[in-house]
């Protein structure tokens, strides 16, 4: 005969594994979607007047570490915008699609990305920020330090310290799985939404770049378990439904 127990069993396990891989599961962005982004810390390491990265946005709700790519443009702390998402492979809508080399270009703005998420020091760290502006933004970044910074530290830090970063960068090859991991949030609109609820300054919102949130080894470790035990129930519900 059918024993409905069995039957329950199953659902009740298949639901709550259901929600516990769901629960798990990474936020992630496919390329064209659309994500509402609110500066909310630009760090705590200034340099010369302008802080370095990374800063923190949240992004659809999420606080998120981001690496501003983008010199020309300016971002203000709770200013609030839509960005487009896209993922190295295709860079179509990209702020910098149109500049010569740019997948080349991108490619380095992420090696550098993940130099500056770790570096040895808050000096090092400053060099990387200004090597990753200067990938698209070399000759602006290159003028501004040039008047800011007197003769000696200039040497020093941008020629010592920058273009060293721009090199190595450039050196730098990334594997598919690497590449894969980063985001890019690039601006929909000219001007920001709002700053702290009012209007902004009429500057367009900065381009950042992110690591992409991927599964951990214990939700992947989660997800293989879920899957034996649902497994084991069902088996066991069709037994004892053939009793």
């Amino acid at each position: 005969m059918t024993r409905s127990i069995g039957t329950g069993i199953s659902h009740w396990v298949f639901t709550a594994i259901a929600l516990l891989i769901l629960g798990c599961a990474p936020s992630a962005f496919a390329d064209g979607a659309t994500a509402s982004m609110t500066l909310t810390s630009a760090g705590s390491n200034p340099f010369d007047g302008i802080y370095m990265g990374p800063y923190t946005a949240s992004i659809n709700g999420a606080s998120t570490p981001v690496i501003c790519d983008d010199f020309s443009d300016d971002s203000f702390i709770n200013e609030s915008w839509t960005a487009n998402t896209t993922g190295l492979s295709d860079l179509t809508g990209t702020k910098f699609v149109s500049q010569v080399n740019s997948t080349q270009g991108y490619g380095e703005v992420a090696a550098l990305t993940l130099a500056l998420l770790n570096p040895a020091n808050a000096s090092q760290a400053d060099q990387i920020q200004y090597a990753i502006w200067a990938v698209f933004g070399g000759p602006a970044v290159q003028t501004y330090l040039q008047g800011t910074l007197s003769a000696a530290n200039y040497t020093n830090f941008y020629t010592n310290g920058v273009l060293n970063w721009l090199s190595w960068g450039a050196g730098q090859t990334l594997t598919a799985d690497q590449l894969a991991a980063f985001t890019i949030y690039t601006p929909n609109t000219d001007y920001a939404i709002t700053c702290s609820g009012h209007a902004c300054q009429n500057t367009p919102p900065q381009e950042f770049i992110a690591l992409t949130p991927t599964p951990e080894s214990g939700t992947a470790a989660l997800f293989g378990i879920g899957l034996l035990a649902l497994g084991f129930f069902m088996r066991r519900r069709n037994a004892l439904a053939t009793k």
